[in-house]
């Protein structure tokens, strides 16, 4: 039997790709997904493209003079989709299943996690790591401030996120449901670190609400950040976001660039072969850039009214079984 999840899988990217070679109302969801697809796959347009498309992310970096303001930048990037210094997740409160919580972690490393900065069986990826950054820097030189990128680019990114990585905590510690759940204001944050966290979460434009529900995944993280900015130079910081901005965005550019991010990333450090096939690949992006969107078009097409209803009256019949279960606990 074919399995579930590749059953879905291909309904799926049957799904988008006849979207795409549809008329759809503009602005629709069936419109989005299948415009989407279709300029990833227009593979001769990006080309054409260049690294331009990134010259409204790179823009954010010019109004960068002073520590707030690069945590207001590093907030507007984070909400564009670039890993920035805070990685975010929106999750049902455990104590209160009605109410939200966010939960933000630690995050802004190009190789996978902090062991990889400091263990010698990672020593030959380190070794790696600045000339990647230096081909892929090149490769999209033409959209950078001054049209290049320096020529020690490479180092001062790798001694950057190796000082980075010192603040994480390793992976066993987070995994520890304990130790990562810490409620805290955004003020509390900015208190505790000595950064100006007010000014991300500005950048971010998240609503005031998060603000009495926020949880902190690992809070020394937080005290480096602030550390690192008294003590590391702007030009610095501006030269890993520039960094963050190309690597994140390299996927969606040309070949060359694309090439270039698989290479290290897929290839060297995820063990990949071979890239998935175009289609694959656009199908992969559709559902992680408009996931929502996608979702909705997918339900529609292949869930009938009457497995909605059927649904909903089993979500009844569990919610009253398991009203039944608790009142005969208390009993």
């Amino acid at each position: 039997m074919q399995d579930t999840g590749e059953r879905d899988r291909d309904r799926l990217a049957e799904l988008i790709t006849t979207l795409a070679s549809e008329e759809h109302p503009h602005g629709s969801p069936q419109q989005q997904v299948g415009a989407l697809f279709a300029d990833y796959c227009d593979t001769e347009h990006r080309d054409r493209l260049g690294a331009s498309p990134l010259a409204p992310d790179l823009a954010v970096l010019a109004d960068i003079t002073t520590g707030d303001s690069l945590l207001r930048a590093c907030g507007e990037l984070s909400r564009a989709g670039i890993t920035t210094l805070l990685g975010d997740e929106l999750v049902n409160d455990v104590e209160d299943p009605t109410r939200y919580q966010l939960i933000v972690w630690q995050a802004g490393l190009t190789l996978p996690d902090e062991a990889y900065y400091r263990e010698d069986q990672h020593a030959e990826l380190r070794e790696q790591l600045p000339h990647f950054v230096n081909t892929l820097l090149g490769l999209c030189a033409e959209a950078l401030p001054g049209g290049i990128a320096p020529a020690d680019a490479g180092q001062r990114i790798l001694a950057f996120e190796t000082r980075l990585a010192s603040h994480h905590w390793d992976a066993v510690t987070c995994r520890d449901t304990d130790a990562i759940l810490n409620p805290m204001t955004i003020a509390q944050m900015s208190e505790a670190s000595g950064a100006p966290w007010e000014a991300y979460f500005d950048g971010t434009h998240a609503p005031a609400a998060v603000n009495d529900n926020l949880v902190v995944g690992q809070p020394s993280y937080l005290n480096g950040i602030g550390e690192m900015l008294r003590e590391v130079d702007l030009t610095e910081w501006t030269l890993w976001l520039t960094w963050r901005i190309v690597c994140d965005r390299a996927g969606l550019l040309h070949t060359p660039a694309y090439q270039a991010i698989f290479d290290f990333i897929s290839r060297k450090i995820r063990g990949a072969k071979e890239p998935d096939k175009l289609e694959r690949r656009a199908v992969q992006q559709c559902s992680g850039i408009l996931p929502i969107v996608v979702g909705r078009v997918y339900v529609e097409a292949f869930t009938p009214p009457r497995v909605k209803d059927a649904v909903r009256e089993l979500m009844e019949d569990c919610r009253a079984a398991m009203g039944d279960t608790i009142a005969g606990s208390r009993a």
